[in-house]
């Protein structure tokens, strides 16, 4: 079982990297959601969600195009543009917890829909 577990994360290590997935953080909690691209088995053998995801970005393209680029993305229309609801099935809105983004460690205020980065800064998404 160890050993289907090693080949299993290095298949999914392998897909995040042709993906182009730099960074996937992984928060633990209990649930039947499984991530694509990361390792998702947490202490107590139950699957994880994803509560933070990071990427690089690149130049010219939209953080939201991006983030459609590295997982299912779930978006309400607002006022101010495209916002974004769900990734990867885990969703906002309960408990007052939404889905933020930042770009090299700073909170963004405005829809990703609109952010063009210049390419090469750190964007987190975050749920909080």
């Amino acid at each position: 079982m160890k050993k289907i577990k090693t080949i299993a994360t290095s298949v999914l290590a392998l897909a995040a990297i042709g993906l182009g997935i730099t960074t996937l953080t992984l928060v633990e909690k209990p649930s039947h959601t499984a991530v694509k691209g990361a390792e998702t088995v947490t202490q107590q053998g139950l699957p994880a969600q994803t509560t933070e995801l990071s990427f690089i970005a690149s130049e010219g393209t939209s953080i939201l195009d991006q983030l459609k680029a590295h997982a299912s993305v779930e978006t309400q229309h607002s006022s101010y543009g495209p916002f974004v609801t769900a990734i990867n099935g885990v969703k906002g809105g309960a408990d007052n917890t939404y889905w933020n983004f930042y770009v090299d460690d700073v909170l963004v205020q405005k829809s990703a829909a609109y952010y063009l980065p210049n390419g090469g800064e750190k964007i987190t998404w975050k749920l909080e």
